[in-house]
């Protein structure tokens, strides 16, 4: 499962809260369409929530399904972007932060499309689209960035152990379990890689409702942070729900490739 929405990153460009905004950050939906292609060269099944501009240029295989990605995008959705977007125009937040160009500290937009990853796979389970027991993966629209990273014609098979499967961002650090929140706001760190998570389907269900406590625990304290931090926040809440297993912090794209026959 997947999705993209058109949130402008073409124009992400000069100065913000005082800083440059990062140049690598930067790309336009026909970047995110080809690395999409290379998706699809898998037999697994794909669901995709898009726009129509974006389901015109994507591939018709026969494995693929689209869906109108407004669908999802509801109330929760609004009110989410209302409240980050109080928190990043606060002065007080923009100076506690290091990273101030993050686009999770000044893209309500951002912040809220990638807190929604587990709602489209429970969005999916709603509609009949995924039973249950089904082994499913959350993969971002853009992950595959070259064309090493896709076995052409392969499929991605992984066991998730009847778990929810994250993926650290380096070896297992003590940080995982110790740092405190705040402190990963502060400096931007990242210990778990949001780009790709793999459970039965029933649990992602059970993400969405764990982080929809986490984000609405940041707001109430006027904090915000992107996924990465909230799924952190979720292991930290019940971690035997979880498998958690090192990946490379140099080469996050890796996990189809490493999975797939």
């Amino acid at each position: 499962v997947t999705a993209f929405l058109d949130i402008g990153r073409d124009k992400w460009e000069g100065d913000v809260n005082g800083e440059q905004i990062p140049t690598y950050i930067k790309r336009d939906v026909s970047t995110y369409i080809e690395r999409f292609k290379r998706l699809t060269k898998l037999k697994n099944k794909i669901i995709v929530f898009c726009e129509q501009s974006v389901a015109d240029q994507l591939p018709t295989n026969l494995n693929i399904t689209v869906i109108p990605i407004d669908k999802v995008l509801d109330v929760v959705y609004l009110d989410i972007i209302r409240r980050v977007k109080i928190v990043q125009q606060n002065p007080e937040f923009i100076d506690f932060v290091n990273r101030k160009s993050a686009p999770e500290y000044w893209s309500p937009e951002y912040v809220a499309i990638n807190f929604m990853k587990s709602r489209f796979i429970t969005y999916c389970l709603h509609e009949g689209l995924i039973e249950p027991q089904e082994n499913t993966a959350w993969v971002d629209f853009g992950y595959c960035r070259e064309d090493s990273q896709v076995l052409d014609g392969g499929t991605f098979r992984f066991d998730n152990k009847g778990k929810i499967n994250f993926f650290a961002n380096g070896s297992m650090p003590t940080a995982v379990q110790t740092m405190p929140i705040f402190n990963l706001i502060k400096t931007g760190e990242v210990l778990i890689q949001g780009c790709h998570m793999i459970a039965p389907a029933r649990e992602f269900e059970t993400l969405w409702q764990w982080m929809r406590v986490s984000m609405n625990n940041l707001l109430n304290i006027g904090l915000v942070d992107d996924d990465q931090t909230l799924l952190l926040m979720c292991y930290r809440i019940f971690p035997n729900n979880f498998n958690l297993t090192p990946n490379s912090s140099t080469d996050w794209f890796n996990v189809i490739r490493n999975n797939c026959e």
